[in-house]
C-alpha cells in the first residue's frame, strides 16, 4: 500500500535523521497498518514519547 507524506519535507527529513525515520514509520503504522501493527505502533510510540500504560 503506498500512502502519501504528512509533509512534502518528510522524505528529505528522515534521511538526515534516523530517530525521526523510525517515528514516522510507527506513525504510518499507525495510520494504515493491520489491526496488529497498528496496535503494536501504539504501543512503541506511547514508550517512546514516555506514556507507558
Amino acid at each position: 500500500m503506498r500512502s502519501e507524506p504528512l509533509f512534502k519535507s518528510a522524505p528529505y527529513a528522515v534521511r538526515q535523521d534516523a530517530e525521526l525515520y523510525a517515528l514516522l514509520a510507527l506513525v504510518d503504522a499507525i495510520r494504515i497498518g493491520q489491526p496488529r501493527e497498528h496496535n503494536l505502533a501504539i504501543k512503541l510510540l506511547g514508550k517512546h514519547l514516555g506514556n507507558v500504560q
